[in-house]
């Protein structure tokens, strides 16, 4: 791993040349850059499901209680990522206006879908009518831009981008300075493969797939 400080060095050596110095480039007009090459990297890992950006957190459920305050930070539940103890299939993703089937004013039973309201809380539906335990939630981690306080900071997810953010550099460095960035532009697709290929090895979701399409009615 290494830090924002340290990429940005190397970026800059990378790009030097005999008449022009390109430590001219501040860190505090590269930090922008790299904030949204650094979420790009994100994105692309959150589209891989990779393990390197989802965690788990639980939620005590309470008799009676439809909504809870997550006492995490996300950017969203993953698809198939809320169930409960004791419970085979997972919770549908619902939206607010599916309380009027379920009639959460009179009825309570065990909960079949959630939703997330405008106000961040998770609703349960229908009402639980009882002590369910927990609520296992699976969900996507914050990005956070990195402030100029931080560049000497680690680059996040294991220094699997370090070599794609450099190059991210490069090309901004190239580009203030109005030089040919054919060949920068041709590294970053090999290393964006070579980053991803890295992901992968790092864990990404697995999902277990079933269907009945082969199954024989009465047997």
């Amino acid at each position: 791993m290494a830090t924002l400080s340290d990429l940005i060095d190397e970026a800059r050596f990378n790009t030097r040349t005999l008449t022009t110095r390109s430590n001219l480039a501040p860190s505090s007009s590269l930090l922008p850059i790299a904030n949204r090459a650094l979420k790009e990297c994100w994105k692309n890992m959150v589209e891989l499901e990779s393990n390197l950006v989802y965690s788990q957190h639980d939620i005590a459920l309470v008799d009676g209680t439809p909504s809870y305050n997550p006492s995490f930070s996300h950017s969203g539940f993953l698809q198939d990522g809320v169930w409960m103890d004791d419970e085979e299939w997972f919770l549908v993703e619902g939206v607010e206006e599916d309380k009027v089937h379920y009639a959460v004013d009179s009825e309570t039973g065990s909960p079949e879908r959630y939703y997330l309201g405008s106000d961040g809380y998770v609703y349960l539906l229908p009402v639980p009518d009882d002590t369910y335990t927990t609520l296992h939630i699976l969900h996507w981690g914050s990005f956070s831009d990195l402030e100029l306080s931080a560049v000497d900071d680690d680059i996040p997810w294991d220094g699997i981008w370090d070599t794609y953010m450099v190059a991210r550099l490069e090309y901004a460095i190239n580009k203030v300075y109005g030089r040919d960035n054919s060949l920068v532009v041709a590294e970053l697709v090999g290393i964006e493969i070579d980053c991803t290929q890295e992901v992968y090895r790092h864990g990404i979701r697995k999902r277990r797939s079933q269907s009945d399409f082969f199954s024989v009615p009465g047997v």
